[in-house]
């Protein structure tokens, strides 16, 4: 019933079943809550959606926020409000995404007391945040990490209705609505405890309650973490594609598979690639130096990685040296397990890059059934370590 006022595609489910998990959750204090960044053109409803759930989870007189350039406004802000959605937000200068990363998954603020010289006044919380705009506001990595990208479409004319005839038919369905929301909730608080997905995201938190959230509503665990997984891997392609330097890097590296070199070499090769794509390096957000490309790469390893370019960093006395490396299915691939001949041996998961297993951790007991086994293999969330047997019987679960 919720979905016959939210202009969300009928046809994306996963999309409403993520958005759905999102809202039941602010029902829920004291944990990280995703922050909604909804995008589209205008006329798409992105303000009026943020003023229906406001209206549901966290009723104000003001329903939508606009953005204080004052740190102390801002914080000051957020704390008054439970839900805090900002409308109308077209760019999200560092100082500002980061009060709102902050916000999200829990932070302190300070500032001095008024008629005072030494007293402070503490803000702590956790609050559950959203942004709107024609384009993604939300573009550094840390921010998007903690977010949930919903992209809205215009509506026709034939399903436009007056703002007073939208509102009133809310109104008169919202007890019900509110009503099959708490219900979920219970339903979901009962089975949080057993709950145990076998892969987390950055939003932990929001993964297990989820997870929980989606079993109540009738759908599975691994329906809510196929969609969440598809939206993750989506915002880390747009955390990555907001830098230039990843938007040249990548495409530097589809014809350098791999390539060695200094960070001066790395940025004069870039600085030249840039060129052939026409793309600016005058630009505000281009590394002016070497050593400020280094700190970039940094920031995107984690994204790269997750695109499939490995970035290794090594110093050798007053040598620096940065690896990048394509990682492919062929350059993946497992060594074979009659093979005791190298020193270490990469594991892969789902055609991806999750780490290497030295000899010593080849000693370790299975996370499962505790034996010592002759090879170790990732679990499904790429981070325990398991033997063969107990891999095969996760597969036929």
């Amino acid at each position: 019933m919720l979905f016959d006022f939210l202009n969300v595609n009928t046809e994306d489910e996963a999309m409403r079943l993520l958005l759905l998990c999102a809202i039941i959750s602010y029902l829920i204090p004291q944990i990280p809550h995703v922050i909604l960044v909804l995008h589209g053109i205008q006329g798409s409803g992105k303000t009026m959606l943020f003023r229906l759930i406001r209206s549901l989870i966290d009723p104000s007189s003001i329903d939508v926020l606009s953005m204080p350039r004052n740190e102390k406004e801002r914080v000051q802000q957020l704390d008054h409000h439970w839900c805090a959605f900002y409308d109308n937000v077209t760019n999200l200068p560092t100082w500002i995404s980061d009060t709102l990363c902050r916000a999200a998954t829990g932070g302190g603020f300070t500032k001095r007391e008024l008629y005072t010289d030494d007293d402070d006044i503490i803000y702590n919380f956790k609050r559950c945040v959203g942004l709107n705009g024609i384009n993604i506001a939300a573009q550094r990595g840390d921010l998007l990490d903690r977010s949930l990208l919903v992209g809205l479409e215009d509506i026709s004319k034939e399903k436009r209705r007056t703002e007073a005839q939208l509102v009133a038919e809310f109104e008169s369905c919202k007890a019900e609505i509110l009503g099959g929301c708490l219900d979920a909730l219970v339903k979901a608080i009962q089975l949080y405890p057993h709950v145990n997905p076998d892969r987390l995201f950055r939003m932990a938190d929001f993964t297990r309650w989820g997870c929980a959230i989606a079993v109540a509503l009738g759908k599975t665990e691994n329906a809510f973490l196929e969609a969440y997984e598809a939206k993750v891997k989506a915002q880390i392609k747009e955390a990555a594609h907001a830098s230039p330097v990843a938007t040249v890097l990548l495409d530097f590296v589809e014809e350098h598979i791999t390539w060695d070199g200094t960070p001066t070499d790395l940025y004069v090769a870039l600085m030249e690639h840039a060129k052939k794509l026409n793309i600016s390096t005058r630009q505000k957000s281009w590394p002016k130096a070497p050593h400020i490309l280094s700190r970039r790469l940094n920031e995107l390893i984690p994204s790269l990685q997750q695109l499939g370019i490995e970035i290794v960093k090594k110093r050798t006395g007053e040598d620096r040296r940065i690896n990048i490396t394509a990682v492919t299915s062929d350059t993946l691939a497992s060594v074979d397990d009659d093979s005791d001949a190298n020193d270490s041996y990469r594991i892969t998961s789902s055609g991806h890059h999750d780490r290497v297993i030295d000899n010593a951790e080849r000693q370790q007991p299975c996370a499962s059934c505790r034996k010592i086994p002759d090879k170790l293999y990732p679990d499904g969330s790429g981070i325990f370590l398991i033997c063969n047997d107990c891999k095969q019987g996760d597969r036929t679960e």
